[in-house]
């Protein structure tokens, strides 16, 4: 009973909370920590469910832990997205996002994480080239597993805003604390 109020709090979360296309992911902090720095690097891979296209990311990650439960992150976000044409060959567009993240943690290794993406930089132009925009806008949720003190695991469904666009992610990550 005494977990009750937090298993509440995710299925509200699940319930209401809009989804990030850009690898929102969630690890929570190892048990008995005492850092409340984190550096964290991440892996993602997943697939926009309304069109046939798949992506991958790398993010780094600073995390600021408040207490026992509640922590903020401030990400970087590469991704590769490819859509898959019949007719025609694949389009791949690599873009950059900056994230901010809200986590709860639920018991010792698990947590739940939701935020907001803002794409700063794409190659999707005519030239091919990167360059700085204001591109899409994106949210999620994502709930994520402490596999060891130092690595985590996260799986996502993620909404670009701009695009209407839902997506699916699995992502894995490695951290320092200090």
């Amino acid at each position: 009973m005494k977990n009750l109020p937090k298993l509440l709090l995710l299925l509200l979360a699940l319930h209401i909370a809009p989804g990030a296309h850009a690898a929102i992911s969630s690890f929570p902090m190892p048990p008995g920590t005492t850092h409340l720095n984190w550096i964290n690097v991440g892996a993602s891979v997943g697939a926009i469910t309304s069109r046939d296209a798949t992506f991958w990311g790398l993010t780094v990650d600073y995390t600021r832990v408040f207490s026992k439960d509640w922590s903020t992150t401030l990400s970087l976000a590469y991704d590769s997205e490819t859509e898959t044409f019949d007719d025609k060959p694949n389009k791949t567009v690599d873009s950059y996002t900056f994230i901010a993240t809200v986590n709860y943690a639920i018991g010792d290794r698990w947590s739940v994480t939701t935020g907001l993406g803002q794409g700063i930089a794409d190659d999707d132009n005519p030239d091919g080239d990167v360059k700085f925009n204001f591109g899409d806008v994106a949210t999620g949720i994502a709930v994520g597993f402490a596999i060891s003190d130092k690595i985590g695991a996260s799986f996502a469904w993620e909404y670009n805003i701009s695009q209407k666009e839902p997506s699916i992610s699995v992502d894995i990550g490695y951290r320092w604390g200090f």
